[in-house]
């Protein structure tokens, strides 16, 4: 059974066969319960994730196609989507694009590609996440207590308790030279015209930059900050979203990449 899953892409750090029981009382809560998507053609695969879900107190469900995944993503509303990029008829990216012009539900891919193109195409069409397989089951759930928690939180909360003090005014009002945050409602201006097409990733990146203008963060700092955690995030994760975030700004010399440091937001006069 073991070598059976390791061929499949998967480390050995498994759960034997007895401790991977199925809880039908997980169906009857399932409208109680946090729901995971796993959009994935290979049954074994979310057979393997599945029980880990269900361990969590997640209500899993399963799409074996990238439209049944697009079907079941409006019909369960889940919290959370595992995504594969591998899938018959509709493509793994294209899939990601849809949800995400749709809605913010975070999207980890794990996939068996491993190139760095494949990456970058998926974090910048919205993932929030990718995974690589072979991978470790503790890892996956690190990975979606973290990513969840920041969805849920969101980062108004987070942003007003950390916040330097000075830099607000009574609307909340985060201002740095040209550029504006408001973090009651998550708009941002710049020279007064509204940034519209930021993701939530961006918008939460941003605004931790903007906190200490002239600071400088290192890539786990942000990771840190932002999901609550750095060990199961790769910087490059968070280099990718800096990047689209940088493009998407009137001004992408706004950020500043200090290279072996990290990232800074510098300050222009109004």
């Amino acid at each position: 059974m073991v070598l059976r899953w390791i061929n499949l892409g998967v480390k050995a750090d498994i759960a034997k066969p007895s401790e991977r029981i199925f809880q039908p009382e997980i169906i009857e809560k399932s409208q109680q319960l946090k729901k995971i998507l796993i959009i994935e053609d290979q049954a074994d695969i979310t057979d393997f994730i599945t029980p880990y879900c269900e361990k969590e107190g997640y209500y899993v469900e399963r799409a074996n196609s990238g439209e049944q995944g697009l079907e079941m993503f409006e019909s369960l509303q889940p919290s959370m989507i595992l995504l594969d990029l591998v899938l018959p008829r509709l493509g793994g990216l294209e899939v990601c694009r849809r949800i995400r012009n749709a809605s913010e539900i975070p999207i980890i891919v794990i996939s068996a590609r491993h190139e760095e193109v494949d990456k970058i195409l998926a974090l910048e069409t919205g993932a929030d996440d990718y995974l690589t397989k072979p991978f470790s089951p503790r890892e996956l759930m690190a990975r979606i207590r973290l990513i969840i928690r920041r969805y849920e939180r969101g980062v108004t909360e987070k942003s007003l308790e950390h916040v330097s003090v000075d830099h607000f005014s009574e609307s909340k009002i985060l201002k740095i030279g040209k550029l504006s945050i408001n973090l009651q409602n998550r708009e941002v201006l710049y020279l007064r015209q509204q940034i519209t097409t930021l993701t939530k990733m961006e918008f939460e990146l941003l605004v931790q930059l903007a906190r200490y203008p002239g600071r400088i963060y290192s890539s786990n700092e942000l990771a840190e900050a932002i999901y609550g955690l750095d060990h199961a995030i790769e910087s490059r994760v968070i280099s990718v979203h800096i990047s689209n975030l940088r493009n998407k700004l009137p001004n992408p010399e706004l950020i500043v990449t200090c290279y072996g440091l990290g990232y800074k937001l510098i300050r222009e006069s109004d």
